[in-house]
């Protein structure tokens, strides 16, 4: 069985990729804090994410699954704090002979830029957390060209999942109409592309377990959806109806990632389309009322 060591092990990714494949790897989950539910069978250390730490802990890893990140909202300092977290990673793995990292990149990085993005195309990020990615892929360039160290870079498209923070559009829709009550739609013109996050883990598996190359690639759903077709997904699975707004606020936005040659390079499809997940969400959360 694969030694997997997991980095962010505290965050969405992190959780749902160890609920789901615990079973599949001899899995090692890192964390800032200790883990108040942690899965059986997982083995769970605690670090301040140093290169000194973390290459102990590397140590005998057949793989590294990077997730851990300071998020957007922490501000202009998640740049330097994610730049020197990521540049420590792929040191420590370098040092302990760690076969392969699996690094988690954003969207973010394409910016605003004309869509579908392929992986060969400028990127042109539009905020600090993006910026730090797109360094910190040229930095896994640099060692998979200088130290031989195999570091696949993941751009994700936006997850979609069922644990929301509590106000976003999604959350709020979905509490509304696990209510009972119709779901108001003010805006039109976004069209933006979601990744379940059960297809997330998946395609972390998949990636793992492969022989291929490293280097970036895309990984998204393919297919993008307006604020009015996610209310009417919603909307199907529970009964209820969509209020829209008699003058629509246009905000344009357009996210689609070409992800064919991830699917190409590993052999990776989606398992859900963007109404199954709708589906998939709503039985969860219907069993966990």
């Amino acid at each position: 069985m694969m030694k997997i060591l997991v980095t962010g092990c505290s965050g969405l990714l992190g959780r749902r990729f160890i609920e789901r494949h615990a079973c599949d790897f001899e899995i090692t989950a890192l964390s800032r804090t200790p883990i108040n539910t942690p899965v059986p069978g997982v083995t769970y250390c605690t670090t301040d994410y140093s290169s000194e730490s973390l290459t102990v802990l590397f140590e005998g890893q057949d793989a590294v699954l990077h997730l851990a990140a300071a998020r957007l909202y922490t501000g202009n300092e998640c740049y330097q704090q994610n730049t020197q977290l990521d540049a420590a990673v792929f040191d420590a793995a370098q040092q302990a002979g760690v076969h392969h990292v699996v690094f988690a990149s954003t969207r973010g990085v394409y910016g605003k830029a004309t869509a579908p993005w392929i992986e060969s195309q400028a990127t042109a990020p539009e905020n600090p957390y993006a910026s730090g990615k797109v360094q910190s892929e040229l930095l896994a360039e640099q060692y998979g060209r200088s130290g031989g160290l195999r570091i696949t870079c993941l751009r994700l498209a936006q997850i979609f999942s069922a644990e929301e923070f509590k106000g976003s559009m999604l959350r709020t829709f979905f509490d509304l109409a696990a209510q009972g009550q119709p779901l108001p739609v003010t805006v039109s013109g976004i069209l933006r592309e979601y990744l379940y996050i059960d297809d997330a883990v998946d395609a972390f598996r998949t990636v793992i377990e492969s022989d291929a190359e490293g280097g970036i690639y895309n990984l998204g759903s393919g297919e993008s959806v307006s604020i009015e077709d996610i209310a009417r997904a919603i909307a199907d699975v529970y009964g209820v109806e969509v209020q829209l707004a008699s003058e629509l606020k246009l905000v344009e936005e357009f996210s689609l990632m070409d992800s064919s040659k991830l699917r190409t390079q590993f052999g990776w499809r989606p398992g859900f389309s963007f109404e199954q997940a709708v589906g998939d969400i709503a039985n969860r959360n219907k069993r966990n009322v």
